[in-house]
């Protein structure tokens, strides 16, 4: 059976990331995969094509979707002649649904996020998810990461009864304790050897609310001095201006580190005291699932899903709060090692024992055949 996933690009994110593992994890000698691209090949195009699995690339320019792009992706199609088209976020599914009725190929969308907020977004994109919303009748299943997200779209007028939920799932193998990765991070930012470090590790978005993290840092930083704040994630360095002035208004100057897009995402998460997420919105958050696997204590927002997936494990905190934020902080900070090698391990087993990676693409494989055996006997 061969599928081809459509995405809007393939530079690191939570969507690109999962399609990633997904592709690496999937049976073989059951499932051929293409992938194509929107945009160009990005970050991890190499990753895909080390992995063995196609990739095409439409060369599309952000803000909008041309008949041209339609018919590079027909010929794609053509070329390729897959079972299933599975499309991985708005535009794509957009693009996708087009292209497969054409062709008359079954397909399925696969939602990342929920309650986005209007003034962070543009109005295309609202449009665009709103013509989706009339179109939800049309795909053959629609994946949501998150009960929070399914029931985000359904209220803005996706079709019920067309969902499948299947969360992230984590590779518990590369994201685990490392005992020298707090210690080799020291040396690195060149820190005092009693550093704890409290990390945020995230693309910048509005959705993530770096500013709440950082405005949670400063309250932190007059308590606890000798506590660092490690930022990571795509545009989350020191060409972007607008963070590198919220950290000088702030006065972080000393304590934040903001080291960008990094290829040791496993070890920075390890070398953490306690893994934070800030969100407003989110679907399901692979930073918090990367971070319990490394059996690091985690405080989160009540955003999406993250609640369910910390579980009984950390700190829940309302959205858009620095207070509560920093202190859910401090009371990770100020246990003993004991208690927090407890409540690390403890988040480690929950993922183990619900989000692992093999658990999750089995998920997808078994989706995969019922869309296809179901199309089949509609052929017959």
């Amino acid at each position: 059976m061969k599928i081809l996933h459509l995405i809007t690009d393939l530079e690191t994110g939570g969507a690109e990331m999962m399609l990633l593992k997904l592709v690496q994890g999937m049976n073989k000698s059951e499932f051929r995969n293409v992938v194509v691209s929107m945009i160009d090949e990005g970050t991890l195009g190499p990753e895909f094509k080390k992995a063995g699995v196609p990739v095409y690339c439409l060369g599309m320019k952000r803000g909008g979707i041309s008949p041209v792009y339609v018919l590079r992706l027909l010929r794609i199609v053509r070329q390729e002649k897959p079972d299933i088209i599975q499309t991985w976020l708005y535009h794509a599914d957009l693009l996708g649904m087009l292209v497969a009725l054409i062709k008359r190929i079954p397909f399925i969308w696969n939602i990342r996020c929920s309650d986005l907020k209007r003034e962070d977004h543009s109005r295309f994109l609202f449009f665009v998810i709103h013509l989706l919303a009339k179109s939800s009748f049309l795909p053959e299943a629609i994946i949501a990461n998150s009960q929070a997200g399914m029931l985000w779209h359904e209220k803005i007028g996706y079709k019920a009864g067309k969902w499948v939920i299947i969360p992230n799932g984590f590779d518990t193998d590369s994201f685990c304790p490392i005992v020298t990765a707090r210690t080799a991070l020291i040396e690195e930012l060149n820190c005092p050897k009693n550093t704890e470090f409290v990390g945020l590790i995230a693309r910048y978005n509005p959705m993530k609310d770096h500013r709440t993290f950082l405005r949670a840092a400063a309250i932190i930083n007059e308590l606890r001095p000798d506590v660092h704040f490690i930022l990571a994630g795509r545009d989350v360095d020191y060409n972007n201006q607008h963070l590198v002035n919220t950290v000088n208004e702030l006065g972080l100057n000393r304590v934040v580190h903001l080291l960008g897009e990094r290829n040791d995402v496993n070890l920075i998460n390890a070398a953490l005291t306690v893994a934070v997420s800030s969100s407003y919105s989110e679907g399901f958050p692979n930073t918090v699932g990367e971070g319990m696997s490394c059996a690091v204590p985690c405080v989160v927002t009540d955003a999406g899903d993250s609640a369910y997936l910390v579980g009984s494990t950390g700190y829940i905190v309302p959205p858009s709060n620095p207070d509560a934020l920093a202190q859910a902080v401090m009371e990770v900070l100020g246990m003993d090692i004991g208690e927090r090698e407890v409540m690390g391990l403890s988040a480690r087993q929950r993922i183990m024992e619900y989000f692992s990676l093999e658990t999750i693409i089995e998920q997808y494989q078994t989706l995969y055949r019922n869309v296809f055996s179901n199309n089949r006997r509609k052929d017959i």
